[in-house]
């Protein structure tokens, strides 16, 4: 299995894309400023922010992310067909989706009346109280409707309660079976348990998770989530021999780490496939997923210097030798 890399500014990228929504493009942009020198927003990443927090693709005065909040159509100038283009009826307090000339906005209405039957999801719950927030700016003058301080305090209690309801389980050492007084047999076993599980005799044939949801929101394709579910499945078969496998003491802080980085990991690609029904719960899961991804590799490579300091030695046929020298050429397959 390939790891998946640290670098997730584009993943974001392309959930805010999906999600339409104010909230992320301007965290985002936010962010860039003091985001971790491992997760630098590039050059290329800002550039193509900047483009969506101004692409205005039907050119009707309203960028795409406020057609989203408007309800109208981004690649329609004159969504109702009263002949006054989008941008024009919302900056003369008419309703952009009502032909006129009885199109007076009605501000309330607009803000808090639900357009669809169906359940609120996460994302179209935030979604209403973001349209709130930011008609009463555009409206009252009283700020800059595009500017992310007006809305952080939403997006933070937005992100905070859906990290805590989306959070991935996590394990402590009376969930393993930890070995005290192990023997050069016991670590001999445990490498070859936890050597077997991730190396294969063949290719797996599995895709690394962020180049199928890049490729998913690209294309605009729900169904491509569904490969997934391959990502998903190895990953918890891979925790469930973590959490079968007798641990020596030694290996027991490493290995408890790689379980639960491994959890949050599952919990990650799990969200992805919220990507097109609720993005807020795939964005607030997302969080915590770039540091147990990038985890994984050095807890793999402690664990395979400790199995090589233990001085315990393996067969070439064996899972362990194996492993120990996979994970020194920084891949496992």
């Amino acid at each position: 299995m390939v790891f998946p890399t640290r670098k997730i500014v584009p993943v974001f990228i392309a959930c805010l894309v999906v999600l339409g929504g104010l909230f992320v493009l301007l965290e985002y942009k936010n962010r860039g400023k003091t985001i971790s020198n491992d997760d630098v927003i590039s050059v290329a990443d800002q550039k193509l922010i900047d483009s969506i927090a101004n692409k205005d693709s039907d050119n009707d005065g309203l960028k795409d992310w406020e057609e989203v909040l408007w309800q109208t159509a981004p690649s329609n100038p004159d969504t109702d067909g009263d002949g006054t283009p989008d941008g024009a009826e919302i900056a003369t307090n008419r309703d952009p989706l009502k032909k006129g000339p009885d199109d007076q906005l009605n501000l309330a209405s607009a803000s808090t009346t639900p357009r669809a039957a169906r359940p609120l999801t996460a994302s179209d719950q935030f979604s209403r109280d973001l349209f709130t927030r930011y008609v009463t700016i555009k409206q009252s003058g009283s700020g800059n409707p595009a500017d992310y301080d007006n809305y952080s305090d939403l997006v933070q209690s937005y992100l905070d309660k859906e990290t805590t309801t989306m959070s991935a389980k996590i394990y402590g050492a009376a969930d393993f079976k930890v070995l005290a007084n192990e023997t050069p047999a016991d670590v001999h076993r445990y490498g070859n348990a936890v050597g077997a599980l991730f190396v294969a005799d063949q290719d797996p044939g599995l895709e690394n998770e962020l180049i199928i949801l890049q490729r998913a929101t690209e294309n605009n394709n729900p169904a491509e989530l569904a490969k997934l579910d391959g990502n998903i499945a190895a990953y918890k078969k891979i925790l469930a021999g973590l959490l079968a496998a007798p641990v020596p003491k030694i290996f027991l802080p490493d290995h408890l780490a790689l379980a639960n980085a491994v959890s949050v990991v599952i919990a990650g690609i799990e969200s992805m496939k919220l990507t097109f029904s609720d993005p807020l719960k795939t964005v607030a899961s997302l969080q915590n997923y770039p540091d147990a991804a990038g985890n994984i590799l050095p807890l793999l490579r402690s664990i395979g210097g400790g199995l090589e300091a233990s001085g315990v030695t393996f067969a070439q046929d064996n899972a362990g030798f194996r492993f120990i020298n996979l994970v020194k050429l920084g891949n496992t397959q």
